[in-house]
């Protein structure tokens, strides 16, 4: 299955040199713009696919080593980067787009979504857009990214806040256990 997955994102459009690893389902990929997986991706999928998708001019960057577990739903309007080593678990949403207006005559939010290395966000979070994560951050499962987080720390609520920091001995080579 991995092989017809890679021979999948190729014929998409998606930049991916590595193996990936399936658990259950293969995502469903939508790439209308640019799409790149890093080496040693992995997606679980059992009773719902991991979405990733790009729109038109859309820009989503996947690091290395990345873990997605099933339901994630990842969608690109502008730009979003997602740093090696981290770990996104079951019902995640990363959207860099409000979708709609709000408001009669108000544009549409749109703004890049930066997630560095080595993060983890618990079960059923959402990272709206322009937010941008540290690296060594724990997103706490339900929470709602609305601002920017700063690095090794944990986060959680609705807007997530900063619950404490979190002390690394080495956090430039700190990675979480797989």
């Amino acid at each position: 299955m991995t092989v017809v997955f890679l021979v999948e994102l190729r014929a998409r459009g998606v930049h991916n040199d590595s193996r990936a690893l399936l658990r259950g389902k293969k995502p469903r990929i939508r790439n209308a713009g640019t799409m790149r997986i890093g080496r040693e991706f992995w997606a679980g999928g059992r009773v719902t696919r991991v979405q990733l998708a790009t729109k038109p001019g859309g820009s989503l960057v996947i690091g290395d080593h990345v873990g997605m577990n099933e339901g994630v739903s990842i969608m690109a309007v502008r730009e979003i980067t997602i740093g090696d080593y981290t770990l996104i678990a079951d019902y995640v949403a990363i959207h860099d787009t409000d979708f709609h207006e709000l408001e009669p005559g108000l544009p549409v939010k749109t703004a890049p979504i930066s997630i560095g290395r080595n993060v983890w966000i618990g079960r059923n979070a959402i990272v709206l857009s322009g937010v941008t994560i540290g690296a060594n951050v724990v997103v706490a499962a339900g929470s709602v990214v609305t601002s920017d987080v700063p690095a090794n720390t944990i986060v959680g609520g609705s807007p997530a806040r900063v619950i404490r920091e979190l002390r690394i001995p080495d956090p430039a080579h700190y990675t979480r256990p797989r």
